[in-house]
Parts: structure tokens; sequence; C-alpha cells
């Protein structure tokens, strides 16, 4: 299979889904639509009241759902279920995507990250923001060295509280974004980090968090996430020595900032999450030259690092990372 043909020379992998609820019946309609993959089963004990399935059949329990016979499956359910149903996958042979943060601890995530290793399985991390194409073009063009020496990736990702079940803090569920997508702009791991942050709707988690460091090149950063805020904003700035690239998501544009001027670049109009599930599709049926999405270390860092601002947090002082 290749992601030019988008179709497999032979039977289409079959695919599962474990979770169909906010996120999950997005990854369903983008399953029963990719060429090259069959969706044979979902899992949810809740059923499927909205009707995402595509008419595909639906069970209360994970067992339900192997018996099917799966290529790969993808995990969707609530984050502290994500070991569990992970390991399980793994144990039955079973390569997955499970949706970001891998899962609710950095110790769960390792056991994780040694499950599918270990059987030699192929797996990955849905941090869907690497195949946003404003942010793919701006990591390119850091990359290019456009922008020169960095000096600061500044971060802003706020919004309502969402209408969906969130079991974890904002620092789990959108911090993980910026952090992971701050390394792999730059290609540099963070060095020290501070951060304060703020509980406000009463669901024992924090819904506001500020974050600011430096990456071991001593490039300065900065991130803000929120839930309670009315202004929904996505924006990812990194300025160098010769300007500044700015990608919006939310309006899907990219532009490059110096000398008082404002260039657009070009964005390609394709939803990420179509974009992932080609890539993890390519990358299960061993394409050559293809890897895996973003890797479970990778998740795994992500929520390392989300620990690292939580403890920071907590005990108000700046937090060295290893």
């Amino acid at each position: 299979m290749s992601a030019a043909t988008g179709a497999a020379a032979g039977p289409p992998l079959r695919a599962g889904l474990v979770g169909i609820g906010a996120m999950g019946r997005h990854h369903a309609r983008v399953l029963a639509a990719l060429p090259g993959v069959r969706l044979v089963g979902v899992v949810d004990p809740a059923g499927d009241p909205t009707g995402s399935a595509h008419g595909t059949p639906v069970f209360a329990e994970l067992a339900g759902l192997l018996a099917r016979g799966l290529d790969y499956a993808v995990v969707a359910c609530p984050t502290g279920l994500h070991e569990e149903v992970g390991l399980r996958l793994a144990a039955h042979g079973v390569a997955a995507l499970i949706e970001k943060p891998l899962a609710g601890s950095a110790v769960a995530a390792g056991r994780l990250v040694t499950a599918f290793e270990s059987r030699g399985l192929v797996a990955g991390v849905g941090h869907v923001e690497r195949f946003n194409p404003a942010l793919r073009g701006l990591r390119a063009r850091v990359a290019a060295g456009e922008l020169g020496v960095l000096h600061q990736v500044v971060t802003r990702r706020q919004g309502p509280f969402p209408g969906r079940m969130v079991d974890v803090g904002v620092v789990q569920d959108l911090a993980t974004h910026d952090l992971d997508l701050t390394r792999w702009i730059t290609g540099a791991e963070y060095g020290r980090l501070s951060a304060r942050t703020v509980r406000r709707s009463g669901g024992g988690h924090e819904d506001l968090a500020a974050v600011i460091g430096t990456l071991d090149d001593g490039t300065m950063v900065s991130h803000l996430v929120s839930r309670l805020s009315p202004v929904r904003e996505r924006l990812v700035a990194v300025t160098g020595e010769r300007g500044c690239l700015v990608a919006d998501t939310l309006a899907g544009t990219l532009t490059f900032q110096a000398d008082g001027t404002s260039t657009g670049c070009a964005v390609p109009g394709r939803e990420p999450l179509v974009a992932e599930h080609e890539r993890f599709r390519d990358a299960v049926a061993g394409g050559a030259g293809v890897t895996a999405t973003v890797t479970l270390r990778d998740g795994l860092r992500a929520v390392e690092l989300a620990e690292d601002v939580l403890a920071a947090a907590r005990h108000g002082q700046e937090a060295l990372i290893p």
C-alpha cells in the first residue's frame, strides 16, 4: 500500500475502533471511508446512540471486537482506559493507534511502549496536530533555516469548556499537543520550565495552565492552555533572527512576518485526521519507507513533560527536565 495509491494490492486491512464518543465518532467516519481498510467493529459500552458506527457491529466488550480478527485498532476511549485496552491489544498481536495522551501517567505509558515494542507491533499516538498542513509547513520552513537561529516558541491553545467528558486536566488534554509540537518543530528537548495552573470548573482538574521555560539549545518557550476562555485560539509562533512564522490552525493559515511586513504562505487544505489515518494504515501494511505516525516513545515523552509541568506548578518552582 502507498499513500499515493491509497489502496492495498491485497485484501483490505481489518480495523477496529475502541470508543465512539466525541473523538471516536470522527475516527469512525474516517475509517469507514479509508481506502484499503475495512472497519469491522466498534467497542463502546454505551452503544452507538448517535449512529456514528456507519452500520458496523458495536460491542459492549473488547472481546467481541478481538473475535472479529483485527489487523489494527484505534483506541479513542477515556484516557484512564488506554493502558488496559492497549495491553490487551498488544497481547493479541494487534497494532494500535492510541489517542493522546498515550496514558494517564508516564508509568502506564511506559508499560504500553514495552508491550508493543517487545512484540514488534506497529503502534502510534494520535498527536494529530503533526498532520496539520499549517504546522507541517511551519516545521519545514524552520528546518530549511528560513528563520535562522531560533529565539522563541509561543503557543496559545484556548477555548470554552468542551462539550465532552473530560477525565484529565488541561495540561494532559491540551498542553500535550504543544509540548509535543515544540519538540517536533525545533528538534530540541526541554531544559527548564516553570508553570502555574488554575482550577475553576469543579471537576477536580486544572482548567488553565501557563508554562514558560527554555529548550536545551537556549530557545525560550511559552505555552498558554485554557478551557475557560470564550475566545477560541490555536496559535503557534516561532521567532528567529530573520523573522517570525505564525500558524493559526483555526484559520488554517501560515504567515511569515519580518521588517514590518506579513506574507502569507501556501497551505494545502487537507484534513489532518485523514492524513494521520493514511500514514498509520500504510505503516501497518508495511509500505516501503513508511514510518508509523507519532511513535509511542513520542507519546510517552509528552506524558512525562505534562507531569513535569504539573509538578512545577504544584511546587511553585522551576523544574529541571532530565
